[in-house]
């Protein structure tokens, strides 16, 4: 499985996997880190939770980082949901929702460079998703 903690050990890897140096993912992890407790404070606290809070189960995924490292492989390399899942050792459908809860986020914090460039791929592929 690939991790972050793999990465950070062959810095040119991260490089070229995320296209973000590993001070420039420190930073965007601590802007994100209080976004997405606030994401998951209303996740699990909200009026209709049928279950106990702990109970369902939990991320398999469990350290932001490697939850910042699907998303950012996504936006390099737009490649099927499939492959990140058996990079990742996780489902297709897990490695969707994660993308569809996490985007808005990274969005939200990256600086204005980094917010260009994931724009411009987003862009991108919807025009060739309509091409295909």
């Amino acid at each position: 499985m690939l991790t972050c903690q793999k990465l950070f050990n062959k810095p040119n890897k991260l490089m070229r996997f995320t296209g973000l140096t590993q001070e420039q993912y420190h930073v965007l992890v601590t802007k994100l880190q209080p976004l997405w407790e606030r994401s998951e404070f209303k996740r699990l606290w909200h009026i209709k939770r049928k279950r106990d809070l702990g109970a369902g189960r939990h991320y398999r995924l469990i350290p932001l980082e490697d939850k910042l490292l699907v998303i950012l492989l996504w936006y390099r390399t737009y490649t099927v949901l499939e492959l990140l899942g058996w990079i990742f050792h996780l489902d297709a459908t897990n490695i969707g929702r994660l993308i569809q809860k996490l985007t808005p986020l990274v969005e939200e914090t990256a600086d204005p460079e980094l917010l260009t460039y994931l724009k411009k791929r987003t862009k991108e592929t919807k025009k060739d998703s309509y091409l295909g």
